[in-house]
């Protein structure tokens, strides 16, 4: 199916013997799963994997792992003595991960990804949701940018609404985030937090650091760019069409960076926090590395 790939938005793959239910999960279904994802990877093309058959806690980690994005229970859910806590274990043992989408009027949604995600919507943010006909799981905000008609409709939509006061300490996204980790998210992608104003902008930034601090990986996607802040380590890092790479030192001086698979590559270089000089790079292959030993990293991924 290789070459038809670009054409298709969802890719099913049988991990059982089409004919009835209650069958034990095939182990080579795991190795069409990578080969899948592999290809997907290679394409830069965006359809979903989705596993059905034999699915159940463990499974469906292992589906994930090798890059499943959607997994079907039955028997293990319908032959559970409680459904409700066996639907949790399986959704437990998959990471949970989240958009959150805000107000902006330069609002750049990937609709595709959000398939398998909780959907978070923040104040005007679940409206513009509603318009492309997308229910978000939760809307929170203090709803100050909707007019009474937009949010009843808001409040008839979504599933869970919580509605906070315009006069607080945090932000209606910083509000979102907080949420999200409490609920257990293991990754974020928050669209509509670029462009507009400014201030706006620089604050969206700063949750990045925030959030990094406290376990979350949050990324701010706009059509143009994305945006998230590492901390000390080593990554591996997956190329994309976003192959402009700029790093910029946040709260305290980076040391000891080490860039890899890059057009201009580093060895432990000290980056201060008013140092420019690692802007535009560009990846080279299918992936690259970063590694520093201290400070917290802000890169942004850009295309043109």
């Amino acid at each position: 199916i290789k070459h038809v790939l670009h054409e298709v938005d969802w890719v099913l793959i049988m991990s059982v013997n089409p004919g009835f239910g209650g069958q034990t999960f095939i182990p080579e279904a795991l190795n069409k799963i990578a080969i899948l994802n592999e290809w997907r990877k290679k394409l830069e093309l965006s359809f979903l994997i989705e596993v059905d058959g034999g699915v159940n806690e463990q499974t469906a980690r292992l589906c994930e792992e090798a890059g499943a994005d959607v997994v079907v229970a039955g028997s293990a859910v319908f032959n559970a003595p409680n459904r409700r806590v066996a639907i949790e274990q399986i959704k437990g043992s998959w990471p949970m991960k989240v958009a959150v989408v805000c107000g902006s009027h330069e609002l750049y949604l990937d609709e595709k990804a959000l398939a398998g995600q909780f959907i978070i919507g923040v104040d005007r943010g679940a409206f513009h949701l509603l318009k492309r006909g997308i229910s978000p799981d939760l809307a929170i905000g203090d709803f100050d940018s909707v007019t009474p008609e937009e949010y009843d409709a808001v409040s008839q939509a979504t599933r869970e609404l919580i509605h906070l006061p315009c006069e607080k300490d945090e932000t209606d996204t910083e509000a979102a985030l907080n949420l999200a980790l409490q609920r257990g998210a293991s990754e974020v992608t928050l669209y509509g937090a670029l462009g507009g104003r400014i201030d706006h902008t620089l604050a969206n930034i700063r949750l990045l650091l925030q959030f990094v601090k406290k376990g979350l990986y949050v990324q701010l996607v706009g059509e143009k760019n994305r945006l998230t802040v590492l901390s000390k380590g080593e990554h591996h890092l997956e190329a994309t069409a976003f192959k402009y790479l700029s790093f910029f030192a946040l709260e305290s001086t980076v040391t000891h960076l080490t860039l890899k698979n890059v057009k201009y590559p580093l060895v432990n270089y000290t980056l201060a926090q008013d140092d420019i000089q690692c802007i535009s790079n560009e990846t080279l292959g299918a992936d690259y590395q970063v590694k520093f030993e201290s400070g917290y990293l802000l890169m942004i991924s850009s295309c043109d």
